[in-house]
């Protein structure tokens, strides 16, 4: 029986840096994403950790959004993802949409 293996992605402010998903048409819309984005901003400087379900970004990481509000029929930019190359997440389930679809597996 085979197994399916999770894909380690860091939930690090390097990846966070790096993630389209803030610029993706799936979020972009979202106010819950955005008003999460300036919450993050507000907190930079912050001692307070990042909670995952707070950052609107590194889905592949992170599994599913908390926003309700996203765009899921739009065009996913993962695949173009400096992420998605770095871990290698083509030929990975889901292949894209993990706000929607949950975490690279």
């Amino acid at each position: 029986m085979s197994q399916t293996v999770n894909v380690s992605i860091p939930f690090t402010t390097y990846t966070i840096s790096r993630c389209m998903c803030p610029k993706c048409p799936v979020e972009i819309g979202s106010k819950c994403a955005k008003d999460q984005l300036s919450k993050i901003t507000q907190n930079v400087c912050g001692a307070k950790p990042l909670d995952r379900e707070e950052v609107p970004a590194v889905y592949c990481a992170t599994g599913m959004a908390a926003c309700t509000d996203l765009e899921a029929a739009k065009d996913c930019v993962c695949v173009s993802c400096e992420i998605y190359a770095t871990y290698k997440l083509s030929g990975r389930s889901p292949s894209s949409h993990y706000c929607k679809d949950g975490m690279a597996r």
